[in-house]
């Protein structure tokens, strides 16, 4: 038998219509959402098995296309917080994470963090033991020398970033 999930909740959004919709259902069949249906077309036998979330709207993934995972910016002053120690940010990337997570958030495209901090969580992430969204990450970021930013490294020139 299939591996066939069912999720119905108060409000369903599928990221294509203007506004979330009472009365629908959501059919999971292993890792992938196969179809949103309303409610009274499902099999009777599949919504016996349904996971039923009173109160609550479902709607897809966010996701973070700018972020550094070590930088909470509910710090005071948090652009100073990125001369922390190795430790001090890896503790924050930590304790960031699954704050995404609890926000929606379940993709973060990271730009890059000190000593390669978001390739070591990425591979935790993946591995299970961090939780956290999936990472996409830059690794080593790069700026220019006199450029905007204060994460990655100042490179001047084609020449520079090739070296």
């Amino acid at each position: 038998m299939k591996d066939i999930r069912v999720i119905t909740a108060d409000l369903i959004w599928d990221g294509l219509s203007d506004y979330p919709v009472p009365g629908k259902t959501i059919i999971i069949e292993g890792e992938i959402i196969q179809k949103i249906i309303p409610e009274d077309e499902l099999d009777p036998d599949l919504l016996s098995t349904a996971i039923t979330l009173p109160g609550v709207t479902l709607m897809p993934g966010l996701i973070d296309s700018h972020t550094h995972l070590s930088m909470d910016p509910g710090l005071d002053n948090y652009l100073d917080h990125m001369n922390d120690s190795i430790p001090e940010l890896t503790n924050r990337a930590v304790e960031m994470m699954p704050k995404d997570l609890l926000s929606g958030i379940t993709t973060c495209r990271c730009l890059g963090d000190k000593e390669f901090l978001d390739i070591t969580c990425r591979e935790a992430v993946q591995k299970k033991r961090l939780r956290g969204p999936r990472l996409l990450v830059a690794g080593k970021g790069i700026r220019a020398l006199a450029g905007h930013g204060f994460v990655g490294y100042p490179f001047e020139g084609l020449k520079g970033i090739r070296q």
